[in-house]
């Protein structure tokens, strides 16, 4: 019997199982390889994603101002972009991966531990903080530019360990903290405060000022002084600075000791780099002066700051750009119809009235705050995060990675 017309439809049917066989192994080899590549350009994105993260975080503790680049950077197979958040005291840096239109992302979330610094709480006074009589305090964010239309809002936070009192018409767009536990130390009979009381938060230590070494034995400039110009427009003697009437004098950037400074009517005074400051006594600007910070300034005061009509004080355009630290334990009076000061102010003994009608775009820490009589204080959110020169505090603090996560990994396994 011939069995040859049985074996050649087996064969062929052999042939084709093994052809599909065959065809399947290299249709399953390459989605392999189209898998493996893809893992491949997932995990370079990651790797691209994660070095853009600690990149940002290398600028940024060396220079809390960085701002990433507006575009990708490119590395490599591909690129990363990082964006910056602001999140209550902390930054989030949050970077993205790109390698062949596959992305991954890291976040890190940085803080400085304890929080921002002295400056990153909001208005603060130790013992009390008193906002009545048409008193204000709301916010603005610096970094967005001016205070005023769109750049105007509800975290002006006002705290103290023993008491805040917001009463006769006083505002504060805001929340309001005491240390005590006590619901009655936050007396707010109208209703004047707009966010969250809280009757526990943590108390807060002010540390003391301490002038820089260098600076308590400078001598005194001289009147002639080449850094002071033009020299017919002021006096010095002893230590003591005065600008005549209608006068205008510009100071070079750099370190001064002067006993007093005072500005006469409608004078101005304008430094042109980075200063640091100690005036041993009284700071003080009659009608209409203007006193103008073009760079980072650090300015200590020993006794009093005394601003009469129309006074100015400016460090365009950020408040972490300017440090007033005033040493004694006086009453400061800031309530000179317009006096308006773009920085912080810091007296940790003393005692701040801010009212009719003066403004402060920045920041108040004091053993005690009184705001009044229209009176407003704006505070700067941006300095939750930036550190004003000389801030007591903070010389050794290090920028930290609180947290590391990588946004979107459980929705793989969705």
């Amino acid at each position: 019997m011939n069995n040859k017309g049985y074996l050649l439809p087996i064969t062929a049917i052999l042939i084709v199982i093994m052809v599909i066989i065959g065809l399947g192994i290299l249709y399953l080899g390459g989605l392999e390889r189209i898998g493996a590549g893809r893992r491949l350009n997932r995990e370079k994105a990651f790797y691209l994603a994660e070095a853009g993260a600690y990149r940002a975080y290398a600028h940024l503790a060396d220079d809390i101002t960085w701002d990433p680049e507006e575009t990708p950077v490119y590395m490599g197979d591909g690129s990363f972009s990082v964006v910056l958040e602001e999140e209550d005291e902390d930054i989030n840096v949050i970077s993205t991966g790109t390698v062949n239109n596959i992305s991954e992302t890291v976040k890190l979330t940085l803080g400085y531990g304890g929080g921002g610094g002295i400056f990153s709480h909001g208005i603060f006074g130790s013992i009390r903080v008193t906002i009545w009589n048409n008193g204000f305090v709301d916010s603005y964010n610096s970094a967005l530019g001016p205070y005023g239309g769109s750049n105007m809002g509800n975290d002006g936070d006002v705290r103290s360990n023993n008491s805040v009192m917001v009463y006769n018409n006083g505002i504060v767009r805001g929340d309001a903290s005491v240390s005590t536990g006590e619901p009655a130390d936050i007396y707010d009979p109208s209703n004047g405060i707009t966010g969250n009381k809280n009757y526990t938060a943590p108390e807060i230590e002010l540390p003391q000022i301490d002038v820089p070494d260098d600076l308590e034995v400078l001598p005194y400039p001289v009147h002639g002084d080449s850094r002071i110009q033009p020299s017919g427009n002021y006096t010095l003697s002893g230590g003591n600075l005065q600008v005549n009437n209608n006068n205008s004098i510009t100071i070079s950037g750099g370190s001064y000791r002067l006993k007093n400074i005072e500005l006469n009517n409608n004078s101005s005074v304008i430094v042109t780099g980075n200063v640091r400051l100690y005036i041993e006594q009284v700071f003080k600007m009659n009608n209409n002066t203007t006193f103008t910070f073009n760079g980072v300034s650090e300015i200590y005061i020993g006794s009093k700051i005394i601003l009469s009509n129309g006074s100015d004080i400016n460090s365009p355009p950020s408040a972490s750009n300017l440090a007033i630290y005033i040493l004694s334990n006086e009453t400061q009076s800031i309530e000179n119809n317009s006096v308006t000061i773009v920085g912080v102010i810091y007296a940790p003994n003393g005692k701040i009235v801010v009212s009719n009608n003066a403004q402060i775009y920045g920041d108040i820490v004091a053993n005690e705050i009184v705001v009044s009589n229209n009176g407003m204080v704006h505070y700067d959110t941006a300095l939750r995060t930036q550190h004003p020169p000389g801030e007591p505090g903070v010389s050794d603090a290090e920028l930290t990675i609180f947290r590391w996560t990588k946004p979107g990994w459980a929705s793989r396994f969705e």
